[in-house]
């Protein structure tokens, strides 16, 4: 987690440091030569989290022009300087400001100020769930909707692709009802859809294939399936190919590095039961290539004749059991 600290007076910028050294984060002092919205700016674009040591008005200001969705803003978080009090303002659940405040507060003797309902009312908090759990949250406008229901009492159903363990948490029960779903396909309904980030993308291409053509067979793979694209974790590929220009600029595009050779992939495999290979298509050959590197790292073991491009999804049993093994997602989560 990249952290970034910024400090307006000499008290604030002691304590900044100091929690930059615990927090291993980047602090710096607001000045001439490190201007409030050219410091924001690159910190918001590049950061997981910014805390900022001084008045909550200034951070409000600061951060209000980059503000964009809950589902890809950095966590924002507030001290003063006297190092009494640390206060999320921004990302508290997905973007992680609750949990960072309450580390700020632990190294300080401080005090977290939460204002999170769900947080204050220590019922279930479906989006803190599924940021532990690794599941992208592609309608976050959706959330309120199952905290709602909590807060006001009322049951929330879910569906899942996965086996989940029970018990549920209080208010939680299986259903096709109003809630939410756990699945790595597209789901055509108005329920908050949880989307598990497992999905292993194989790649192999010819010699300079460009990126509007890996663009072009990616477009025709998801055209092809119900595959959701946030489930998709990395994309994979042979040693040889790890420097082609046009793959690298299509992992850039989608922010998600190439896995290349048999070190990297031994190395992220989680030992797992393969259930399942997904759709393979043509991208101007290297069958061979996306076959060894997304088979390597999914576990799969099936084998095709066709196609230069390949999504093996990782719905595993014993992937499934790892990353759903709980309910639990921090001390808001209602089940501690």
């Amino acid at each position: 987690m990249t952290i970034r600290l910024l400090a307006f007076t000499d008290r604030g910028e002691a304590l900044a440091r100091t929690l930059a050294k615990h927090l291993d984060g980047e602090a710096a002092r607001c000045g001439p030569d490190c201007p409030l919205s050219a410091w924001t700016k690159q910190a918001f674009s590049q950061g997981d989290a910014l805390v900022f040591v001084g008045a909550a008005g200034i951070a409000v200001r600061a951060i209000a022009p980059y503000v964009k969705s809950k589902a890809s803003d950095p966590a924002v978080v507030v001290v003063d300087e006297a190092g009494k009090y640390a206060i999320p303002i921004l990302s508290g659940h997905l973007g992680g400001a609750n949990a960072l405040a309450r580390r700020i507060a632990a190294c300080i003797g401080g005090q977290a100020i939460l204002t999170t309902a769900t947080d204050l009312n220590q019922v279930f908090a479906v989006d803190l769930w599924a940021k532990a759990q690794g599941c992208a949250v592609p309608e976050p406008e959706r959330i309120k909707c199952v905290s709602a229901r909590r807060l006001a009492g009322e049951p929330v159903e879910f569906e899942s692709d996965f086996p989940l363990p029970e018990p549920y948490p209080a208010g939680l029960t299986p259903g096709s009802g109003a809630g939410f779903t756990v699945s790595i396909d597209r789901k055509d309904d108005e329920r908050l859809h949880l989307v598990p980030r497992i999905v292993t993308l194989g790649v192999g291409c010819k010699k300079a294939t460009t990126q509007e053509a890996i663009e072009a067979a990616y477009r025709t793979l998801l055209d092809r399936s119900t595959l959701h694209p946030s489930s998709i974790l990395q994309v994979c590929t042979i040693d040889r190919k790890g420097e082609e220009p046009g793959l690298l600029a299509f992992c850039a595009a989608h922010r998600r590095g190439p896995v290349r050779g048999p070190g990297d992939l031994h190395r992220l495999c989680l030992r797992r039961e393969d259930r399942g290979c997904g759709q393979r298509l043509r991208a101007g050959g290297g069958a061979g290539q996306r076959r060894d590197a997304a088979d390597s790292q999914a576990g799969s073991r099936r084998r095709d004749p066709g196609g230069g491009f390949g999504a093996v999804a990782s719905r595993l049993e014993v992937a499934g059991c790892l990353r759903y093994s709980s309910w639990a997602s921090g001390p808001a989560s209602g089940n501690t």
